[in-house]
C-alpha cells in the first residue's frame, strides 16, 4: 500500500491524465500490478519488465505490523518468512540457482544489516 499510494501521489503531482501508461521493472512490476488493482481506472496500459514482488508467508505478513517482532522474526526466520516468498517468482525451485540465490540473500543480510532492514521495510509496506 505505501508504494501504491506514493505512485498515486506522484501521478497527481505530475498532473498525469486520468488514465496513463504504467510500466514496472523488477520490484516496480509488483508495485505496478498493485496500483492497477487499486486504481484500475487510472491505468491505460500495464507493462511489466522482469517483474518481481516481495511476498511473505501470509502469517509472517501480519507479524510485520507488531513492534519489535519483525526484527526478531527477520533475524531468526529469514528463510521461512521473506525468502519463502521468493518461491513464487521462480519457475523451478529445484534449480540449483534458486538455492544459491537464497543463500546469497541470507549471507548479505548477515553482512549488511541495512540490506535486511530495507527488505523488512519493503515487506512491511508492500
Amino acid at each position: 500500500p505505501l508504494f501504491v499510494s506514493q505512485l498515486s501521489e506522484l501521478a497527481i503531482a505530475l498532473k498525469l491524465p486520468d488514465a496513463f501508461h504504467v510500466v514496472g521493472n523488477s520490484l516496480g512490476g509488483g508495485v505496478a500490478v498493485e496500483f492497477a488493482k487499486f486504481f484500475p481506472d487510472r491505468v491505460s496500459t500495464l507493462t511489466l519488465v522482469a517483474p518481481v514482488g516481495l511476498r511473505l508467508a501470509s502469517r509472517a505478513h501480519v507479524l510485520t505490523r507488531i513492534p519489535l517482532v519483525p526484527e526478531i522474526m527477520f533475524r531468526c526466520f529469514l528463510r521461512s518468512t521473506v525468502l519463502a516468498g521468493l518461491e513464487y517468482e521462480w519457475h523451478d525451485v529445484a534449480d540449483p540457482k534458486f538455492a544459491k540465490m537464497v543463500e546469497s540473500y541470507e549471507d548479505r543480510v548477515v553482512r549488511e544489516p541495512a540490506f535486511g532492514r530495507s527488505l523488512l521495510s519493503t515487506a512491511r509496506n508492500f
